[in-house]
């Protein structure tokens, strides 16, 4: 069966916003090429983003502790109503400056639905003594967002088609504020408090202090934290630079969507795969610390292609990296949390990922418009390879192995 007892039941409307949401998110295929055409450089976008990053960095521990303090769910549903928002502000942009400040802005709801979203679900399923469908939440809600995906890819030529690439953000800020109306049905295992203004607010700090003292405190989780950044460092140059290195090489942009759809229908059995060959290491640190030589490597040897189809079925390899990876590491992580710390150290970690951003985006105003795509995307594969070293240092105690 595709799913197990009462997985529907405590899944099942997660797994139904997963999937409205991914299928509509057309704006991701195309937006960076989307900046360039509006006069943007890579510089420009590189500032913009790392002020994001900067802001998301700011506003990670912060907000996740205010979830871990008020609520995970009021948290996610204004954090998406603000990113929806956000969405319908970015057609009306003309200057760097508005730009930079907009992406700024928007790092506020990112960080409100980070931490929060997979605490909300987690503490839900041990709350419901159902901790059993952790794992099975992680691979099949990637699988379902990358199925959703895959009409997005496909929806978004059509857009570009016969509308225009302002229709994009409009289309999928929409889209994102209906969504939200299936969260609303959720339910949420939380203690509700009766809390004023500032005691909240004494409240939100303190679990920053813990959050700090555990984070530093536990080896294993500093470990992930610091294999977390590598990874995302090389992954946001990757990310960011990728379309742009099709169009160089000479892929047309109209095949951007369809070359996204394919990538997204092999990453819908991807999270099974990556499960089930964590499952055969029996240690998931190995396995992560394989993945990253893996996709290190074959993404360095970008450098190598000369020809449209050589560009095109690397770039397909090289988008799986993601699925092949969260669904192991994200119940690996959540296993070495405390339930009162969660959305907390989640956080925590969601902070270290907007740095990573951060330094991948100075990196891309610096240099890109200089040397081009096609060397960041390879410079964002050596950057991954330093997390090996991380993940090897992981020791795993035997009630955490009984965990599992």
């Amino acid at each position: 069966m595709l799913f197990k007892k009462d997985e529907r039941k405590h899944l099942g409307l997660f797994y139904l916003h997963s999937i409205l949401e991914s299928a509509f998110e057309v704006v991701w295929v195309y937006w960076i090429v989307y900046l360039l055409d509006q006069g943007f450089s890579y510089s420009i976008i590189g500032v913009a983003l790392a002020v994001n990053g900067a802001s998301m960095a700011l506003l990670e521990v912060p907000t996740g502790a205010l979830a871990d303090a008020v609520s995970r769910k009021l948290s996610v549903i204004a954090g998406l109503c603000g990113f929806a928002l956000i969405l319908f502000l970015i057609p009306s942009i003309k200057t760097p400056l508005v730009l930079t400040v907009v992406f700024a802005v928007w790092g506020f709801p990112i960080t409100l639905v980070s931490g929060a979203a997979e605490a909300w679900v987690v503490d839900n399923l041990k709350t419901e003594d159902r901790e059993d469908l952790i794992k099975e939440f992680y691979v099949k809600n990637i699988s379902i967002t990358n199925l959703g995906s895959i009409l997005a890819a496909f929806l978004s030529g059509l857009i570009v088609q016969f509308l225009n690439m302002d229709a994009l953000w409009y289309v999928y800020g929409t889209a994102l504020l209906a969504s939200v109306l299936v969260l609303v049905m959720q339910k949420e295992h939380f203690e509700k408090k009766e809390t004023h203004f500032l005691k909240t607010f004494g409240e939100t700090y303190t679990k920053i202090r813990e959050g700090a003292h555990f984070t530093i405190r536990e080896k294993n989780v500093m470990y992930i934290m610091m294999a977390t950044f590598f990874f995302m460092v090389g992954s946001e140059l990757i990310n960011i630079c990728s379309k742009p290195f099709l169009e160089v090489i000479g892929v047309p942009r109209e095949y951007f969507g369809y070359l996204s759809a394919v990538v997204y229908a092999l990453c819908v059995g991807m999270p099974f795969l990556a499960k089930h060959l964590a499952d055969r290491f029996n240690r998931e640190e190995h396995y992560l610390s394989l993945h990253a030589l893996v996709f290190g490597v074959v993404t360095a040897s970008v450098l190598l292609v000369k020809n449209p189809e050589m560009a095109a079925v690397l770039f397909v390899v090289i988008m799986l990296r993601h699925t092949a990876f969260a669904p192991v590491l994200g119940p690996f992580f959540q296993g070495f949390l405390p339930q009162g710390l969660r959305a907390t150290v989640g956080s925590f970690r969601n902070m270290v990922i907007s740095i990573a951003f951060l330094v991948g985006d100075f990196i891309i105003s610096v240099f890109t418009d200089t040397t081009g795509p096609q060397f960041m995307v390879a410079m964002g594969g050596i950057a991954i390879l330093p997390s090996i070293i991380f993940y090897m240092g992981i020791k795993q105690n035997k009630d955490h192995k009984q965990d599992k």
